[in-house]
């Protein structure tokens, strides 16, 4: 699973490939629907995306420092436990799914695009981040907007995962 994140008043300031490296995935049927993942929001990596918007790219040390300002100025101004986010696949249609995210104490529907390739199941929808916590972006912005966002800090992201899948035999 991994969240792409947007900055500069074009959408131009593109930080992609973010991850949770600390994660518990369950699916007690096996099968997708029903599946679950609890996320340790403190774990968050940006480290895949070096570029710094500007046409250069962060010093390696710098990474970290971008970790800890979205986990200290976003995920710990939750109201609630804010190191967990939990999302379950609530339903699969031919080529969607439903993705129950929980996050601030907030629970929402996300639809979820996907197709089946190379034994793959690639997802992909967005998220709105002013659904799930507002106060806690409005912390997050006043961080990120003044520098290399250019004045602007977009509160929707980008979601996509893929896991394997084999074919039911029947």
């Amino acid at each position: 699973m991994s969240f792409t994140a947007y900055g500069a008043p074009e959408k131009d300031y593109i930080v992609a490939g973010n991850v949770f490296k600390n994660y518990e995935l369950a699916s007690d049927s096996g099968f997708l629907k029903g599946a679950s993942i609890e996320i340790d929001a403190t774990s968050l990596d940006t480290s895949f995306t070096k570029d710094n918007g500007t046409g250069g790219e962060w010093p390696a040390m710098f990474l970290p420092l971008r970790d800890s300002n979205v986990v200290d100025y976003f995920f710990k101004k939750f109201k609630t436990d804010p190191a967990k986010i939990t999302a379950l696949i609530s339903a699969v249609n031919e080529d969607s799914l439903d993705l129950d995210v929980t996050m601030n104490g907030v629970t929402k529907t996300l639809p979820m695009s996907f197709a089946i390739e190379d034994g793959k199941l690639m997802a992909a929808g967005s998220l709105e981040v002013l659904d799930f916590a507002p106060k806690a972006f409005k912390s997050l912005r006043a961080v990120c907007e003044a520098g290399f966002h250019q004045g602007k800090t977009w509160s929707d992201i980008d979601l996509k995962f893929d896991v394997p899948v084999e074919k039911e035999c029947s």
